[in-house]
């Protein structure tokens, strides 16, 4: 979750005003060259999408007021050319005129377009996080780094050859290494190939709200702090839910396979089961056996394949019960984040992991798509 003071979050529980900025960054220093409020003859509306298990973990669609054209861009280098870099944030007003402001990301425009109607000209983009660098990006020979390189110093060193700088990185790998020499092959995208050396060590791979390249241990459900509480009442700030059960990638039994370090050893193997009786993915319950197997030739021992697994099945096992909850915005919400969720109309009452978080830029509801989270064993 992103930092939030105690007055803000209780402004957000009563009538209270919220606005929007967008700032046009320098591409190196990421120094503030423009600034343009939610207000103003250069309004800014729209809104920001994020979400968890994909490349790109953020997105947004702005529209900035372009009034005689004064934003039309016409070269690299214009303010809203493609690949410019912007910052979007969202702020609560504390009082008249103090606003608390919370990053909603860093963001590398593309595809903008002037829009002219009878109430003037507006420019419109659409931004992807800077993991965007990455998707571009293919190896051009096989890459080999040998057994023992650092996690972070191999994904720090590709983003490098991508184009994302030498600064701007917050890898906790936890001191992991590699168990065994790896090679990407030619014309393999670099947020593929990096995005499964980190999956095979337990890790998560993302570009956070500040535009950092980041790594980090999967979120635990159970044991992540609170970031918010939704309830029904008068003070509440959730507007509406919508809860629905599938069963259409629930699986309760994880099987991870690799190679093994020594030729001459058969590959290594690891499982993970719900054990917990009161779940129900519990796999000696009527749901039954449900598989699901991960292999890669990276996972060289078994005490790495345990981890994976571990990691894997808080994952695959929560999809049983999702909710849509509609409420006031919190910009401080990311993917990952828990939430308590108590609406007695829906007979809803517990944990869940947020999946993905849209939030507007102007006035409107943000909208969260969760998964049940439960205990495993």
């Amino acid at each position: 979750m992103r930092p939030l003071s105690d007055t803000a979050r209780r402004r957000m529980g009563e009538s209270h005003r919220s606005t929007a900025r967008l700032a046009i960054l320098d591409p190196v220093t990421f120094a503030e060259e423009a600034v343009f409020s939610g207000a103003g003859a250069y309004a800014v509306s729209g809104a920001v999408n994020m979400a968890r298990g994909r490349g790109i973990r953020r997105t947004c669609s702005v529209s900035v007021a372009n009034p005689d054209g004064a934003f039309t861009p016409e070269g690299v280098g214009d303010w809203f050319h493609v690949n410019s870099l912007v910052r979007l944030d969202r702020g609560i007003y504390l009082d008249a005129e103090e606003v608390e402001w919370v990053t909603l990301g860093h963001y590398l425009l593309g595809r903008p377009r002037v829009v002219v109607t009878a109430a003037g000209s507006t420019l419109e983009v659409q931004g992807e996080d800077r993991a965007k660098l990455l998707t571009r990006s293919r190896f051009t020979g096989p890459t080999t780094y040998a057994a023992g390189a650092r996690i972070a110093a191999i994904v720090q060193a590709e983003a490098q050859i991508a184009g994302m700088g030498s600064t701007r990185y917050r890898l906790d790998d936890l001191g992991k290494t590699l168990a065994a020499a790896r090679t990407f092959e030619e014309d393999e995208v670099r947020i593929d190939a990096l995005g499964g050396m980190c999956r095979d060590y337990g890790l998560d791979l993302f570009v956070d709200a500040d535009g950092f390249l980041a790594t980090s241990e999967p979120p635990d459900p159970l044991t992540a702090p609170v970031a918010a509480t939704y309830a029904a009442g008068v003070d509440a700030t959730m507007v509406g839910l919508t809860k629905e059960w599938t069963d259409d990638r629930l699986y309760n039994h994880v099987l991870v396979t690799g190679e093994g370090s020594d030729p001459a050893h058969p590959p290594v193997r690891a499982e993970a089961m719900d054990t917990n009786p009161s779940s129900p993915a519990y796999i000696n319950g009527p749901l039954g056996d449900r598989l699901y197997r991960y292999t890669s030739a990276m996972i060289t021992s078994t005490a790495q394949a345990q981890e994976v697994a571990n990691n894997l099945l808080p994952t695959v096992a929560l999809v049983e019960e999702a909710i849509s909850l509609d409420a006031v915005a919190n910009p401080a919400l990311e993917p990952g984040d828990a939430i308590q969720v108590s609406e007695p109309a829906s007979n809803t009452a517990g944990r869940y992991l947020v999946d993905q978080v849209d939030i507007p830029l102007g006035p409107g509801i943000q909208s969260l798509q969760t998964r049940v989270a439960r205990a495993l064993a």
